[in-house]
């Protein structure tokens, strides 16, 4: 008999179970996969608390019963995947686990292998070089190996047939190749690897294949990709090549009927709304469209023959005309007249308008792809005085989440009811302020209207914090109204304090209220949230206290180091972008270089060239995401100084005085910020000019002015003074 005995740290009773499995899925702890003969999965956790009477964290029927289950990473980048094993099947899942929401916890059914044959078992096979394989046995003793690897291209290229060379050319990945389609037909019943005649690298991705064949010209395969067309013989050899300044989107190749020329015509579409027609590599014309094509074909209109229109050489006649140069300075002033009147009139009102309602918050449906538990606003809207026009189109332009950010109402008539939902999404939004613009036609009416969404939208009570970063003080003149007076709609509690918590973030805003001083302070570590808080505050003072005044800091300091750091990320965002195109045009003359010595008859050895392409590539890549890196940051910090400086002009208003400028100075613009703000300060500093836009002349007199007369004054009396013999000399 033992002494020692099994202490058990979690168990459960399941009904059929068949096998069981360990892996980590979720943070740093293993989970219990458990698969049952009447096809359920049961996932456990039994780490995640202590003394978890019930740790299932999902339970799904796959509808086969389940034999073994096996963890890896079968495909690079997916992370780790389970491998279910049934008597007909290999299904892949993956668990999509939801911290906010445990409930929406499920298994999701990635792909799935038929077996021929009833299978046993497996095990799994560890490759250096690819990912992991799984190896099945039947009931037969056969094996079968499972292996998924990434496709050696984003999407298939375009393929066509060479008549000549009774070959298929096919462009994947960058690279043209060609093989004999007779290959193509004995190899589909070996099952054995085929091999290309020929190959080439592109270093572009094409967008079209065509051949011509016609005598006189030598067979030839034309190749158009993005920014180069190539001509390669039907035995992979390069003819010529063009290269454009432009993205080429659409090729045609076209033989002029009644001629013996053996050059090759081509028309080339571009997406600058150009058509580049080519003899060989020379460029005969070019003209222009009116939409960029997708693509062109030849075909004959009312059996005319191919033709050149050219526009007759019109003569001016020689003999000198009288010009009466002073009825043509009257009729230029009457013209003038008539163009200055014309400004001055007044623009009539639209009588189309529109009603906008909000509804009450109500809990998120698998309609709205909110975060976490964020309630969705409805907003309802009811069209009035549409006319004549029977379509309306909606822009919505709002910091909060929508199914849509444009709309379009077909049939519309007055009184239309369309219904949209706002909510917190997978952005953390900085503003309840919603923009709806309506535009009707074909009357060609306009109307917009500008609204707030509820703050309860956005946010909901938490904890305060006390030490948090940024803070902004606001102080009235009468009694200070309790918090939870204020903010009854969010169930506030505390009337000295109150946290708010952006829905599905940690963002955190902090309000804290002194009776004694009469002021109300707010913080939070995210500038941004600042001024929708603070904004909301303001609006609820001055409805609980008729005729309270407001006043409070500027955020003069933060605004100017948020600036600071934005000057920064500008330099650096174009000091990489010279970076990228220094780069790019490295990866080009290395594809250029690596083409001309494809062009010769004895291809020589291009490994060395190829290395030195890959490596140039990765480096491109490289700064790429870097660029990318640096524009987000970019867009961070752009979206707390538009925070910044809404809320000072917003404490400006409230203290009577004018408002240089606003957030929207730095918005909807593809100007520099600091060239842009530079030019408005009169300074490159980011201090001196956010001083500077933020102070307001309330005087409009020139101050120089009143100094010269008050020194004038001065003088005058000291003359006097001297001339009664006041003031000694």
């Amino acid at each position: 008999m033992s002494l020692f005995k099994i202490n058990e740290y979690f168990s459960t009773n399941l009904v059929g179970a068949s096998c069981i499995h360990c892996v980590n899925l979720i943070g740093k702890r293993d989970q219990l996969i458990v698969g049952g003969e009447n096809g359920f999965l049961t996932v456990f956790d039994p780490g995640e608390k202590e003394k978890e009477q019930d740790a299932t964290i999902v339970q799904q029927e796959t509808g086969r019963p389940v034999i073994e289950i096996q963890s890896g990473e079968f495909l690079p980048g997916t992370g780790m995947i389970l491998a279910i094993l049934s008597s007909s099947t290999l299904s892949y899942y993956k668990l999509i686990y939801d911290e906010q929401d445990p409930s929406r916890t499920r298994l999701n059914e990635l792909f799935v292998h038929s077996l021929q044959e009833g299978a046993y078992n497996m095990c799994l096979v560890q490759t250096p070089n690819h990912a992991t394989q799984i190896l099945v046995q039947s009931v037969g003793s056969d094996q079968v190996v499972f292996s998924r690897s990434s496709l050696p291209s984003l999407h298939p290229g375009p393929l066509c047939y060479c008549l000549p060379s009774s070959s298929l050319i096919t462009v994947n990945g960058g690279f043209i190749n060609s093989v004999k389609f007779s290959l193509l037909a004995s190899g589909s019943n070996t099952g054995k690897k085929i091999t290309f005649d020929w190959t080439m690298n592109l270093g572009d991705n094409a967008i079209s294949l065509a051949t011509q064949d016609m005598p006189p010209v030598q067979p030839s395969i034309i190749v158009l990709c993005r920014r180069t067309m190539y001509c390669f013989t039907s035995g992979g050899i390069i003819r010529w090549q063009v290269r454009f300044e432009c993205i080429a989107t659409a090729l045609c190749v076209y033989r002029v009927p009644e001629t013996d020329n053996a050059t090759i015509r081509s028309v080339v579409a571009t997406n600058i709304n150009t058509l580049l027609i080519y003899a060989d590599s020379k460029l005969i014309w070019n003209c222009q469209t009116q939409e960029p094509p997708v693509q062109l074909l030849v075909s004959s209109y009312r059996f005319s023959k191919n033709s050149i229109f050219l526009i007759p050489k019109i003569q001016v006649p020689a003999d000198n005309r009288f010009v009466d140069f002073k009825a043509k300075i009257t009729e230029m002033r009457e013209m003038e007249a008539k163009v200055k009147d014309t400004s001055n009139v007044e623009i009539k009102s639209s009588p189309f308008n529109f009603d906008v309602k909000l509804g009450e918050l109500e809990r998120s449906s698998i309609d709205y792809s909110s975060k976490g538990d964020a309630p969705v606003c409805p907003v309802h809207l009811t069209f009035h005085n549409l006319r004549d026009s029977d379509q309306i189109f909606l822009n919505i332009e709002c910091q909060m989440a929508t199914p849509s950010k444009q709309i379009v109402i077909e049939r519309a008539r007055d009184g239309t009811n369309i219904n949209f939902g706002c909510y917190v999404g997978e952005k953390l939004p900085t503003s309840t302020q919603v923009t709806i613009v309506a535009h009707a036609v074909p009357g060609n009416f306009s109307f917009y209207k500008q609204l707030r969404l509820p703050l309860g939208l956005m946010f909901h009570s938490s904890s305060p914090d006390r030490n948090a970063k940024y803070k902004v003080i606001l102080e009235i003149d009468q009694a200070m109204a309790p918090l939870n007076q204020l903010y009854a709609d969010l169930h506030a509690e505390n009337p000295q304090s109150l946290g708010l918590r952006v829905y599905g973030y940690d963002a955190t805003v902090s309000i804290f209220g002194a009776n004694k001083s009469s002021r109300y302070r707010i913080q939070s570590e995210y500038p941004s949230l600042l001024n929708v808080v603070v904004t909301d505050l303001g609006d609820r003072l001055m409805s609980n206290l008729p005729g309270v005044n407001i006043s409070g800091n500027l955020p003069i300091e933060y605004a100017s180091g948020y600036l600071e750091e934005y000057f920064g990320l500008e330099d650096k965002y174009s000091n990489e972008k010279k970076q990228v195109e220094a780069r790019s045009k490295e990866v080009r003359a290395i594809e250029a270089l690596l083409l001309s010595k494809a062009k010769n008859a004895k291809l020589d050895d291009v490994t060395h060239v190829e290395t030195l392409l890959d490596k140039a590539h990765e480096t491109l890549i490289a700064l790429i995401d870097q660029l990318c890196a640096t524009q987000k940051r970019m867009e961070s910090a752009r979206q707390s100084l538009c925070s910044l400086l809404n809320l000072a002009a917003t404490i400006m208003r409230w203290r009577n005085l004018e408002a240089t400028i606003d957030g929207d100075v730095i918005t909807n613009t593809q100007q520099s910020i600091r060239e842009r703000l530079s030019w408005l300060a009169g300074s490159r500093d980011a201090t001196k000019i956010i001083e500077n836009l933020c102070m307001t002349a309330t005087n409009k007199d020139m101050g120089m002015i009143e100094e010269k007369e008050e020194e004038e004054e001065d003088d005058t009396e000291k003359l006097e003074q001297v001339a009664r013999g006041e003031v000694p000399l």
